[in-house]
Formats: C-alpha cells, sequence, structure tokens
C-alpha cells in the first residue's frame, strides 16, 4: 500500500510540471503575439505619417500652381524668378485659398537651399499647419527659363526626428512630391 501512495505523489508531480510547461508555452505564444501587435502598430502609424506627409506635399504643388495661375493672369510679381534661384527654395504662406510665397517687401525669401545645406537649416523656420511637419517648395535646375517652365519639387519632412530617439516615426525620410509648373516670368 505504501507503493500505491508514492506513484500517486510522482503522477501528482508530473502534472504540475507538465502545467508549468504549457503555462511557459502560452506566454511565450503571448509574448510573441504582442510582438507581433506591437510591430503592426508601429507600421499603421508610419502608414499614417507618411500618408500626412503625402497629401501635404500634394497640397504644397497644388499651392505653388495657385500662385503661378494667379500671377499668370494678373501679371503681378507672386512666384520667384527661375534665373538666379536654381536650387533655392521658399516657404508657403496662406492655406490651399489664399496662398502665397513669404517675401520681404518686393524679395522672395529663400529660406535654405535643400540639396547642400540640408534639412536641419530648412526646418527651422518652415512649419506646415501640422507643427510636426515642414513644408517648402524648391526650383530644381531642370526649370527652363525660355519656356517659362518650372521643375519643382515640394519638399515635407518631419521636425521633430532628432528628438525622439524611439520615436517610430523617425524611421520616415522626407518626401519629395516634383511638379512642372507653366510660369510668365517677368520681362528683364
Amino acid at each position: 500500500m505504501n507503493q500505491n501512495r508514492f506513484k500517486n505523489k510522482s503522477y501528482e508531480g508530473v502534472g504540475f510540471v507538465e502545467a508549468l510547461i504549457a503555462i511557459a508555452v502560452a506566454g511565450i505564444a503571448s509574448v510573441v503575439l504582442m510582438s507581433i501587435a506591437a510591430n503592426t502598430i508601429a507600421q499603421v502609424l508610419r502608414n499614417e505619417v507618411s500618408d500626412r506627409m503625402t497629401q501635404a506635399a500634394i497640397e504644397g504643388a497644388e499651392m505653388a500652381k495657385k500662385i503661378a495661375d494667379n500671377q499668370n493672369l494678373s501679371g503681378d510679381n507672386l512666384f520667384p524668378e527661375i534665373t538666379g534661384n536654381v536650387n533655392a527654395c521658399f516657404a508657403f504662406r496662406g492655406d490651399t485659398n489664399s496662398p502665397e510665397f513669404v517675401k520681404s517687401g518686393e524679395v522672395f525669401t529663400r529660406v535654405c537651399n535643400y540639396d547642400s545645406e540640408g534639412r536641419e537649416d530648412c526646418k527651422e523656420s518652415l512649419m506646415s499647419s501640422d507643427e510636426r511637419m515642414f513644408r517648402i517648395f524648391c526650383i530644381t535646375p531642370d526649370s527652363d527659363p525660355g519656356l517659362n517652365l518650372v521643375v519643382a519639387k515640394t519638399i515635407v519632412g518631419l521636425v521633430d526626428c532628432d528628438s525622439v530617439v524611439a520615436n517610430t516615426q523617425c524611421e520616415i525620410t522626407d518626401y519629395e512630391y516634383y511638379s512642372a509648373i507653366k510660369v510668365h516670368q517677368k520681362d528683364d
């Protein structure tokens, strides 16, 4: 009878070990599933930020086109000249209904040269309506003053990437949107 008692205890001990193994397996599976869920949420956030940047860049190109159309209709000096402004970048003021380029008196304010100076010099004073992004309009070397054609890129970038190391948004690079705009240049 003593042996039966020992066998039952042994069996109960094995059941306890099996339960611990089952809990460990369930815990590992939970960790894996939580990791997948966290990565999915991070990807959704990156996609959302990328979509907002794309929308802001397209909106910026539309604003520049509207400014060019207003200059073409009115003859006023509303759009920067191609000559002398290749690789120069300009900031917008206003919204899509009444856009304009920032001016100091009658001179358009160059805010930076994105290609040579980089994003750090460009982002300082260039906030879009979303305070986490900057938006600039740059005239590229492909522009042709003879054809009154401005080939430009609207650049949208995140402002706060450098301040937050673990921010998943910082894995997103600046977004460049190219456009071609017909604008009548003033006669010199």
